[in-house]
């Protein structure tokens, strides 16, 4: 089916004022900034927590 515009139901047309930014937070959980040094700090502790775990047995 189409619409008044002649495109389909389905498709959704692009609006060139606004920008490509991808929000993966919700906005009641705040920005997404600083979430990779978040990460990457879990990251880092989880690494040392197994090696710490591994001096230990070994």
């Amino acid at each position: 089916m189409a619409d008044e515009q002649g495109t389909s139901t389905g498709a959704v047309a692009a609006d060139p004022n606004r920008g490509t930014v991808i929000r993966i937070s919700k906005p009641e959980e705040g920005s997404a900034k600083g979430e990779f040094w978040a990460v990457l700090r879990a990251v880092v502790f989880l690494i040392v927590g197994i090696l710490v775990l591994g001096y230990i047995i070994g």
